[in-house]
């Protein structure tokens, strides 16, 4: 722990034509910064300008103020903790030629009013606590005090919140309640009641708290997305998506098949664990399933009626612009006969790079069965039901199964397609900081 009250000033040149944003500037509060012209700048005047603002104006990151210099120097000091934008730019020009990120490092209070001191950034030993673990609020204080007695001073809580059914740490339910099991049968527990420990903890324990606000994704079963839909990605606000979704629903209906013994004489059953049966998954799929949606046909242009709208452009427009020595009819119909047969080579080429597309989806769907039933270093599943299905769903499906057709049609309407959600999925050797929802994507 440290209570100093050093104070230190640093020195940072500003040189031209120098973006670094991505490098780190640390100080801590109350540390001076004199900004100075770095030797590409002699001869030039700049203006220099930051967000920062003092400990009594509220903060607004998109509001800046310049700083004034003297001779070739200017001075600020910071009184308040956070991450602050710099940029500067020449008095003759109006574009940017520098700009950085200056942190100014929070000040750690631990103890009460009398014994208050500041924990250094760099003697933090932190614990992470999965939440859900603690089971009812009553039994924490006995559980963190092996914390408190084997020398940390922070301790990191995964979300407190009500979880989705999935019991992931980060999958919240409801943002806005407490996880109800943290509650005993004749005591509710709330946020108040874990601020109340957190402090005691900060005061008597001398130990910080800190959780995670999850804001970037949500249980599939919020609540919430069913009054914002347009949170989520899905078929309305993402139509690129519908492709996608219908082959969830093929390999979601082939699940329910296989249960409903429909695939007996195909080999399969509720038992999936040979190769054999693998290979019927596959030829179901090819030979039953994607013929009846045909997929690729969502990508395909209408020949017929872009042939019929060209000829009829041609005939409007042009025929008493051209002389066509009588022959305007043969003339139009040779070049509709042309366009016809651009738009068959295009369609044909779409057709088979969906298909290419489809099938790679269907060679995953089997490789992801094999681990999860045949491998011997996988799980080995013994049985297909809508616990342990063929594959997990990567759309939310709002209301009951339907027929393919049935359900190809709410994709396209637009009150239903809006609550057709795709879930976030991790797929084994992709960049997972790669958004596999946006357009363009074919994971």
């Amino acid at each position: 722990m440290s209570s100093s009250n050093r104070k230190l000033v640093y020195v940072l040149n500003l040189e031209a034509d120098s973006d670094r944003q991505s490098v780190l500037y640390r100080c801590n509060n109350k540390d001076s910064v004199q900004f100075a012209y770095g030797s590409s700048l002699f001869g030039r005047r700049i203006a220099l300008f930051t967000n920062y603002c003092q400990k009594s104006v509220h903060f607004d990151r998109y509001k800046y103020h310049e700083l004034v210099f003297t001779g070739q120097v200017s001075t600020i000091t910071f009184e308040t903790s956070g991450s602050f934008h710099f940029y500067y730019k020449e008095l003759s020009a109006d574009s940017v030629c520098g700009q950085f990120y200056i942190v100014v490092n929070p000040q750690l209070r631990v103890g009460s009013d009398a014994t208050e001191s500041l924990l250094d950034l760099n003697a933090i030993q932190c614990q992470t606590v999965l939440a859900k673990s603690l089971a009812t609020f009553e039994t924490w204080k006995g559980k963190l005090e092996v914390a408190q007695k084997t020398g940390y001073n922070l301790i990191h809580f995964t979300p407190i919140q009500e979880l989705g059914a999935s019991n992931s740490s980060y999958c919240l339910s409801d943002q806005l309640k407490v996880n109800p099991i943290f509650s005993a049968p004749d005591k509710e527990c709330t946020f108040e009641d874990i601020s109340q420990l957190i402090e005691w903890m900060r005061k008597e324990w001398q130990i910080l708290s800190l959780t995670d606000i999850v804001l970037n994704h949500t249980a599939n079963e919020s609540p919430w997305l069913q009054t914002h839909p347009e949170c989520a990605y899905n078929c309305l606000n993402s139509p690129w998506l519908r492709s996608a979704y219908l082959l969830d629903r093929i390999l979601h209906h082939l699940t329910c098949d296989i249960i409903a013994d429909r695939w007996t004489s195909r080999g399969l059953t509720t038992a999936v664990n040979t190769e054999d049966h693998l290979n019927a998954i596959r030829s179901v799929l090819h030979e039953e399933y994607l013929p009846i949606l045909n997929i690729a046909e969502l990508y395909l242009v209408d020949i017929n009626a872009i042939v019929k709208q060209f000829k009829e452009f041609l005939k409007k427009y042009l025929s008493n612009e051209i002389d066509f020595d009588g022959n305007t009819d043969q003339w139009v119909d040779s070049s509709a006969e042309n366009i016809r047969h651009k738009l068959t080579i295009l369609n044909e080429n779409i057709k088979n790079e969906i298909n290419h597309h489809l099938s790679a989806a269907i060679e995953n769907v089997i490789k992801s069965v094999r681990y999860e039933r045949i491998d011997e270093w996988g799980p080995k599943q013994k049985e297909v039901s809508l616990k342990h299905p063929l594959v997990w769903q990567y759309f939310t499906h709002k209301g009951p199964d339907l027929d393919l057709i049935a359900e190809q049609e709410l994709a396209f309407d637009d009150n239903s397609s809006q609550f057709l959600m795709a879930h976030n999925g991790w797929v084994m050797g992709d960049d997972p900081l790669r958004n596999f929802a946006e357009r363009g994507c074919n994971v």
